[in-house]
């Protein structure tokens, strides 16, 4: 008994716009902090309104870490801990799960996501014929005339279309009040293998270490490693600590080849960066 959010379109009065199955319908989010360097781009905010009353929190904290990686932690919570929750990553082909690991690949791109937690997580694939347009039970097929201006488009421009495809659904193993979703995704080319990603949990933080070879600081080469912690509760923010080391700077006297920290172990944003001097105009 909840609409549909005026996001997607005027009132509909069939039985499409009345099964609003991604549970949003109402407000606006509301970011937090932001924050971008020359290692990364932060960003926090807060949809817990859009989810009515059966929302108690509902908090992303976005990490892109330069050049592909890309970290998301999802604070959840329910009034009902029967109300189901499900974290969706949605690609173009079938992807490939195994275990906690999703590979997808469309063109020459391959893109890995990690689930890191919940940490009873249980990961499913939806899509395919049968179940392209799947959603609360059913297979809601499209109109044709949208299909056919579709197919238009992808002959005037050679790509897609990209809807009626595949998704990952992540969900936590009981019904619980409260989850974390942390996720890790590494957009590459197809040679590519999947990173190297250790999870990092301390008193009252969720978190991850990334290592990132073949970065390029300045006129060096080699490897990133980032740790991002979150709040667990509380205050929303973390701590982020990122370290280069190139085997080919030059080698300091205690034997160690490490080319200088990019940031030193520091909170993440709480406010919003100014929005000037980000990007020349054009």
């Amino acid at each position: 008994n909840e609409p549909l959010p005026r996001y997607w379109g005027p009132v509909y009065p069939g039985p499409e716009g009345k099964n609003n199955d991604g549970g949003m319908y109402d407000g606006a989010a509301k970011v937090l902090a932001f924050e971008t360097n020359d290692a990364f781009t932060y960003v926090a905010s807060d949809a817990t309104k859009l989810y009515g009353k059966k929302c108690t929190e509902a908090v992303r904290q976005f990490v892109h870490l330069l050049p592909d990686t890309f970290i998301v932690y999802d604070r959840v919570g329910v009034a009902d801990p029967s109300d189901r929750k499900a974290w969706l990553l949605h690609v173009k082909d079938e992807p490939c799960v195994n275990g906690k690991l999703l590979v997808a690949e469309s063109g020459k791109g391959r893109l890995f996501c990690e689930t890191i937690l919940p940490e009873d997580a249980t990961l499913s694939t939806i899509g395919g014929p049968g179940k392209e347009f799947w959603s609360n039970g059913k297979n809601w097929e499209p109109d044709a005339a949208f299909l056919a201006s579709a197919a238009r488009g992808t002959r005037r421009t050679g790509r897609g279309p990209y809807f009626g495809a595949w998704r990952l659904e992540v969900a936590p193993g009981s019904p619980r009040a409260q989850d974390r979703f942390l996720h890790v995704l590494t957009a590459a080319d197809t040679s590519a293998t999947a990173p190297k990603i250790e999870k990092v949990v301390t008193d009252g933080k969720d978190g991850v270490t990334v290592k990132v070879p073949n970065v390029i600081r300045g006129e060096w080469r080699g490897t990133l490693t980032a740790t991002f912690l979150f709040n667990r509760t509380g205050e929303v923010g973390g701590i982020a600590k990122l370290s280069f080391l190139s085997a080919e700077s030059p080698v300091p006297t205690d034997g160690t080849r490490v080319l200088g920290t990019v940031a030193m172990p520091r909170p993440l944003a709480t406010t919003i960066q100014p929005q000037q001097g980000l990007a020349p105009l054009k």
